[in-house]
């Protein structure tokens, strides 16, 4: 037996390394497996099709007149035979053809777009009044004629219209306006009365019937104004598989520098293109390959002759079908992506997509390869030298270092105005968020200030160390590692409650039989039955027995089914889980990271899930509720004037994939465009806070922890080396694994300056804790610790959970090893008091750490002095809440804290000087108040002098200390005492 363990770990040593072109990087990201998953709509009808023409052709003719009057385009349509296959986007593609290598300058785009003629009013009332009859043919109102009154008068009731009339000529005529407010209507709005909001909506133009308001972002027939941008949404709205009007809008919210928006829109006519020329991707979404072959179709159709003879289009149609038109679509989109993520700044997905620009496309004329070459040879050195710059900077983390960035100075166009100073609005969050059934009094409540942002204050007089709010996450994101399985590292991954977040043990590999037995947790539709929970599957708490007299509460599984968890249940997202961690490949039966997926910038898209799937849910109830509108994500301010992160993958693909998976047309449903899915992770990145325990502590917690900055795979030697030496892989894990978002935490102030701390706790662990951390008066402001990327475990754990107590954490200091000094190398005398300074720095930062409350006066370096008195352990309760559906219980417990001066007589037996720097620094602020200060006795020179002089002394003593200081530190260590150069004497 022994002997063939030692022949196996010989076979191991010299097995063959897998070559570097087997694992090369993938080129993007998991794709779910969509098959029925969406319910498609119906086929666009002919006057659905006339009236998207129409809606349509009307900017772009407008778009085609300003091409014509730039008479030096530099790229020029050369005369071919093969002309028609751009006739679907013609004048956006020319028009782009203008400047096709530069994208549009943000400062520049609104002269420009008015410049071109397109920043006018259109009128399509007129349009829809012409086809009115045929509109009605085609609704529910076809045979309005056999109706009775009751019948017209339900049928206005069911649409909330109201009327006093009973003249039947009248009511037909309410019932067909309805219908037709209901035909044009993009995007409902639900009612948000309950919370005492006014939105700004486009109001109606004239005065509409009684009972008949606007509750649709663009309302087409009541409105004699359209915006260019308004166009197109409508003919999308009529004709969603038309990859035509998708492309258009795509360049028009280019022309206007909405580069995001345009990236979205020719996203979603990029797949409806590869559906048509794809036969994997068109297996892969059944029914709408029909769709959009009839959309183009019908698209084409609406005008076939010109001059009592076919169109040359109509005739491409009748030979080579749809598919031909495709490639002069590829190629519009291909250059709107191109230039959109350029004018991003997103390098990194630009390197994936401009290897391949060019190559799926139809190439008919010169400028058609031209412009992409010339395109490539650009973007090739920029590209080199945004790696480079962020090759070194250690202060990025991974994904940031991948990512481009997008301003949000300007609103998006669509974007709703929400008034939150409203006093009803306000009541509702205080009365849902600070003052829920079974909290304590309400010690803070919620208020507006006057830039129209929320701020939390305090209700009455709170102490120091006074618990006054606690929260549970009501978006979560939660996701597990991906280990290789040869990877026999001691440590191992914890399974967690997908609610509450606690430890379950006793998982073992139980059977189907065995699990409500022997196990303490409730299996999900998520987690297959009779094998053991993977790093994939959500298993929650098993429900605690009842005691006698008092009622258990629900099981986490019912809880997270009745709160957020419901229609992402039972599917298979290991492509977004995968979309977000390491990629390993198999080579020889043995698994290799290749890739860290950090670099998408995916970590949010499991709180996006979360969001898409409430609202889905709760639609049920309010069919018209959009994502912005639930109660989550209402009461969070928006940030507008900063810049935020952006890449492709993460921001556009995933966040539709996602919702493709979840059942959502997003061709047809509006309501989950692009600008909603970016104002929905840019407050995810705002308010997101880390669960993740590395990031948690007593202590504080740099920003950037080991990993966070570097996540490149290593070489396949240097993997199968930590695989032999079981060391572990946890490096090259997300940076973010759980991600939460507290509503009611999200509306404190967050500065370094603050008067409130917070932690997690420990009867819950997902459950936040905000304590005070100083006496706050009542009205005043609340402002909590910043947490971003740096968390603390809660002053209001119970001692003796996993992680360690604050007296532990003390202790821990002193028993590791001296650090062992590494002599300066014999270089410039500058490279060694640079050496010497950051030794010194760094001792003394160590000790500075630990020395806490009022300075004392320093000893001198090696002396003895008077050991303060043992004071006696003064015990501090500590409070932490236990909340079920009736009350909320809260318990004290007692911890131990240090004795006073614990810290400070280890500082002195080492004989350091740990307030050397704050002196200096203080004695540097003496002087610059000094200077401020006007003396009227002394001129100017003499001040300047004199203070001079004074600096001068006190430098010589400030080195004086150092130097002894650090002379005390050589002969601690036994080293020799080492010489002064000149700079540093």
């Amino acid at each position: 037996m022994a002997r063939t363990k030692k022949l196996q770990k010989l076979d191991e040593a010299f097995l063959p390394q897998p070559p570097l072109e087997a694992l090369r990087a993938e080129k993007g990201v998991p794709k779910p497996d969509v098959f029925d998953d969406v319910k498609l709509g119906s086929y666009v009808s002919k006057t659905d099709a006339k009236i998207a023409y129409q809606a349509w052709s009307l900017p772009d003719r407008a778009l085609g007149k300003a091409w014509h009057k730039h008479k030096n385009r530099p790229y020029t349509q050369p005369e071919t035979d093969e002309s028609e296959v751009h006739i679907l986007v013609h004048n956006v593609y020319e028009h782009l053809m203008s400047e096709p290598l530069l994208p549009i300058s943000r400062g520049d785009a609104e002269f420009k777009f008015k410049a071109d003629g397109l920043e006018k009013d259109w009128e399509v009332s007129g349009i829809i009044g012409q086809l009115r009859g045929d509109i009605i043919k085609e609704s529910v109102l076809s045979n309005l004629k056999s109706w009775g009154s009751n019948a017209i008068k339900e049928f206005l009731v069911e649409r909330d219209v109201v009327s006093s009339h009973r003249e039947r000529q009248h009511l037909e005529e309410l019932a067909e306006r309805t219908e037709l407010l209901r035909y044009c209507g993009i995007t409902p709005r639900s009612n948000l009365k309950d919370w005492g909001l006014k939105m700004n909506i486009r109001p109606l133009v004239g005065s509409p019937e009684a009972g008949v308001d606007s509750k649709y972002v663009i309302q087409p027939f009541a409105n004699d104004s359209m915006t260019t941008l308004d166009m197109y949404t409508f003919a999308i709205h009529l004709s969603p598989y038309n990859p035509t009007y998708w492309t258009s809008r795509a360049y028009c919210h280019y022309q206007l520098a909405y580069f995001d928006l345009a990236l979205g829109d020719a996203y979603r006519a990029k797949i409806l293109c590869d559906v048509l020329t794809n036969g994997d991707e068109r297996g892969r979404r059944p029914g709408l390959y029909p769709r959009i072959w009839h959309a183009i179709e019908q698209h084409l159709l609406v005008q076939p002759q010109k001059e009592g003879a076919l169109k040359p289009e109509i005739r491409r149609l009748r030979e080579r079908g749809c598919t031909y038109f495709i490639g002069g679509l590829a190629k519009a989109l291909e250059h709107i992506t191109t230039l959109s993520l350029l004018a991003l700044n997103c390098w990194h997905d630009l390197d994936k997509r401009y290897n391949s620009f060019g190559s799926n496309m139809i190439m008919v004329q010169d400028r058609d390869s031209l412009v992409p070459q010339q395109l490539r040879e650009l973007i090739t050195p920029m590209e080199k030298s945004r790696q480079a710059e962020n090759k070194d900077n250690k202060t990025l983390f991974w994904h940031e270092r991948f990512q481009g960035y997008i301003s949000t100075k300007r609103r998006y166009p669509y974007d709703m105005y929400v008034d939150r100073k409203s006093q009803k609005f306000l009541d509702t969050i205080n009365l849902n968020v600070f003052h829920r059934g079974g909290k304590p009094r309400q010690k803070c409540r919620a208020e507006a200030k006057k830039d129209n942002s929320l701020g939390v204050f305090a209700g009455v007089d709170i102490m120091k160390g006074e618990m006054f709010h606690f929260e549970e996450p009501t978006i979560r994101g939660h996701l597990g590692p991906k280990r290789m399985a040869r990877d026999k590292t001691a440590v191992k991954d914890e399974i967690r409650c997908e609610n509450c977040k606690q430890t379950i043990s006793d998982i073992g590999s139980a059977t189907r039989s065995q699990a409500s037995i022997e196990t303490r947790f409730e299996r999900c539709a998520c987690c297959p039955a009779g094998t053991a929970p993977g790093p994939d599957d959500r298993v929650f708490c098993k429900e605690k027995a009842k005691a006698k007299g008092i009622s258990a509460p629900r099981s986490c599984r019912e809880i997270a089914r009745k709160l957020h968890h419901f229609s992402s249940c039972g599917k298979d997202w290991s492509w977004l889980y995968n979309s977000m961690r390491p990629v390993l490949r198999e080579w020889q039966d043995r698994e290799y990271i290749i890739q860290c997926n950090d670099v998408y910038g995916t970590m949010h898209s499991l709180l996006l899930r979360n969001i898409f799937e409430i609202t889905l849910q709760r639609r049920k109830k309010d069919p018209h509720l959009s994502p912005l509108e639930i109660n989550e994500l209402l009461i969070l301010n928006a940030n507008n004037g900063d810049w935020y992160p952006f890449s492709y993958v993460g921001n556009i693909t995933v966040p539709f994939d996602i919702l493709t998976y979840l059942g959502v047309d997003i061709f047809r449903d509006l309501s989950f465009d692009t600008w909603v899915i970016q104002s929905i992770i840019r407050r995810l990145v705002d308010h997101a806070i880390p669960w993740d325990e590395q990031r948690r502590g007593d202590e504080p917690r740099p920003e950037l922890l080991p990993g966070d900055s570097y996540k490149s795979p290593e070489h396949p030697d240097t993997q199968d080396e930590k695989v032999q030496k079981k060391i572990s892989f946890k490096l090259h894990d997300p940076s973010f694994m759980n991600l939460y978002l507290f509503p009611g935490f999200s509306l404190f102030k967050k500065d370094t300056k603050y008067n409130a701390n917070w932690g997690y706790d420990a009867k819950v662990p997902n459950r936040l804790v905000v304590w005070a951390d100083s006496n706050i008066k009542k009205g005043e402001e609340i402002i909590i610790r910043d947490p971003y990327c740096s968390d603390r475990s809660s002053k209001y754990e119970k001692k003796g959970e996993k992680r360690k107590s604050s007296t532990e954490k003390e202790d821990d200091p002193n028993k590791k090893k001296k650090t062992e000094h590494k002599e300066p190398e014999n270089t410039q005398q500058g490279k060694k008091r640079k050496g010497l300074l950051g030794e010194l720095s760094k001792e003394l930062g160590k000790f500075n750490k630990k020395i806490k409350g009022e300075e004392r006066s320093p000893l001198k370096a090696g002396g003895k002095g008077k050991e303060p008195e043992t004071r006696p352990i003064k015990r501090k309760r500590d409070e932490y809440a236990e909340v079920d559906d009736v009350r909320v219980s809260i318990y004290r417990n007692t911890d131990m804290n240090p004795p006073p001066g614990t810290q400070r007589r280890k500082a002195r037996k080492h004989g350091f000087r740990p307030h050397v720097d704050k002196r200096h620094q203080q004695w540097l602020g003496h002087l610059e108040e000094m200077d401020e200060k006007v003396d009227e006795d002394e001129t100017s020179a003499e001040k300047k002098a004199r203070i001079k002089r004074l600096k001068k002394v006190h430098l010589v003593a400030y080195r004086k200390e150092q130097r002894d200081t650090i002379d005390e530190l050589d002969r601690r260590a036994g080293r020799p005492r080492r010489k002064r150069d000149a700079a540093f004497e």
